[in-house]
């Protein structure tokens, strides 16, 4: 599967919505990849690769899904 940087985006977008947060998706090629934050800066994980970014987001949304 091709992952994508909208397809994170799209996916943060609706984390959001989810809980009320305001989260952003960040990226920095040479620190490891990618990262959420809050609006304020704070970091909420480590940085990793889009693949695993992907997989993170697609837990995180099941979990606030949840019925």
């Amino acid at each position: 599967m091709k992952y994508k940087r909208s397809d994170l985006e799209a996916m943060v977008a609706q984390l959001n919505v989810a809980t009320g947060y305001k989260m952003d998706l960040d990226f920095a090629h040479t620190y490891g990849g990618y990262t959420l934050r809050y609006s304020d800066g704070h970091h909420i994980g480590p940085r990793v690769p889009i693949r695993e970014m992907y997989q993170y987001l697609r837990g995180a949304l099941d979990w606030v899904n949840m019925p």
